[in-house]
Parts: structure tokens; C-alpha cells; sequence
């Protein structure tokens, strides 16, 4: 079985504004979505992450930057 990976994602708005990064497992990459599991919002760099109450999170494309495998 093949491991999923960690991932950082770095979200911006429709403005190109920085937003709050999502760490978490990668789950799926549809084509207008991502799919993240154990979710952990990174406010700042160096802060510690903090941890959401749902076990999954949609993300839309249009809303990520770009993406990190950790």
C-alpha cells in the first residue's frame, strides 16, 4: 500500500493575499479540490500549529498557492 503524503499548503485569497497555511496528509487531488486529512492550521511562521476540530478539509484549487510535500 502506497503511504500518503504530508503536505503544507499555502493559501491565498482572491486578492493574492497571504492567508494561514494547512498542514495534513494528502488524501485526493480532484480537479477542483484538494482533500486533506488531520488538518493543523499554521498561523505564523514558527508558531505552533493549531488543531481543527474536523478530521477532513476541502480546500479549493483557486484558494492554494502552492503546495510542500514535508
Amino acid at each position: 500500500m502506497k503511504r500518503k503524503p504530508r503536505v503544507r499548503m499555502h493559501l491565498v485569497d482572491d486578492k493574492q493575499s497571504q492567508l494561514p497555511s494547512v498542514e495534513g496528509i494528502l488524501i485526493s487531488r480532484r480537479r477542483r479540490e484538494y482533500m486533506i486529512a488531520v488538518p493543523r492550521l499554521l498561523v505564523a511562521p514558527g508558531a505552533n500549529p493549531a488543531e481543527l476540530d474536523s478530521r477532513f478539509l476541502t480546500i479549493p484549487r483557486e484558494r492554494v498557492a502552492f503546495y510542500e510535500v514535508l
